[in-house]
């Protein structure tokens, strides 16, 4: 098993194809989360590499990301309308509500506290002035001043 949840193969690669296949299936047009192998990989990948102290993931969905980004750091903040995550890692602080009120009043917390984020996930607004709107509040703080920012969904018309 690595450490995202996908198990090993012979050859090193992860096979994430049996892990999201015994999850329930999604509704009509969705995908479960953390389904994406390549999205899974290159975030794990850049996490081994930058082994953050302190993280944020805006969008927690079911949690498929955040097993990943949690287990290569030493502290995780998720923000979700509605999580559905019922059993987080020790060291995630979860946080329920609309970034656009929770995330600003985390960073300002985290700023007073000297404290800089080192990584962040943005992939939770689904439209463009939501990313917009949080990504704004982001690069506004003095807490993210060294930090990895990886955008989710660029792809998608709606958040471009």
């Amino acid at each position: 098993m690595n450490r995202c949840g996908g198990r090993s193969s012979r050859a090193g690669r992860t096979d994430l194809a049996r892990t999201s296949a015994r999850r329930s299936p999604a509704p009509q047009g969705k995908r479960p989360a953390g389904s994406s192998r390549p999205k899974r990989a290159a975030i794990e990948g850049l996490l081994a590499q930058l082994k953050p102290s302190l993280a944020i993931e805006i969008g927690t969905a079911e949690g498929g990301s955040l097993e990943c980004i949690a287990a290569y750091s030493g502290h995780v903040h998720t923000l979700d309308l509605a999580p559905g995550v019922t059993d987080a890692p020790a060291n995630v602080t979860l946080h329920v509500g609309d970034s656009k009120e929770v995330l600003p009043r985390l960073l300002r917390e985290l700023e007073q506290d000297g404290q800089n984020v080192d990584f962040v996930l943005v992939d939770g607004a689904h439209e463009a002035e939501g990313v917009e709107r949080d990504v704004r509040s982001l690069l506004a703080s003095n807490a993210v001043s060294r930090t990895v920012i990886v955008l989710h969904d660029t792809a998608n018309e709606a958040v471009r």
